[in-house]
């Protein structure tokens, strides 16, 4: 997949874009398809290092996606 997403703390110039590993889910988990997304101020703190580092470091908090795989997602 392309992903934008950070390698190191620092300002937007840290920003990659370009190939990302295909996520596989675990149970429980689903895999979407982001279709666009938006950049905000929480992205730029957890680039910047000012929040815990998140679990995959693909940026946009923000998008619209599609279901891609289900990891046997039980119903609620």
């Amino acid at each position: 997949m392309r992903a934008a997403y950070f390698k190191e703390h620092g300002g937007a110039d840290k920003i990659l874009y370009g190939d990302y590993p295909d996520p596989a889910p675990a149970a429980g988990e689903v895999v979407v398809r982001v279709r666009a997304c938006a950049l905000n101020h929480v992205d730029m703190l957890l680039l910047d290092g000012r929040f815990p580092p998140p679990r995959v470091r693909a940026c946009a908090l923000n998008h619209v996606d599609m279901l891609l795989l289900d990891g046997r997602f039980p119903p609620p």
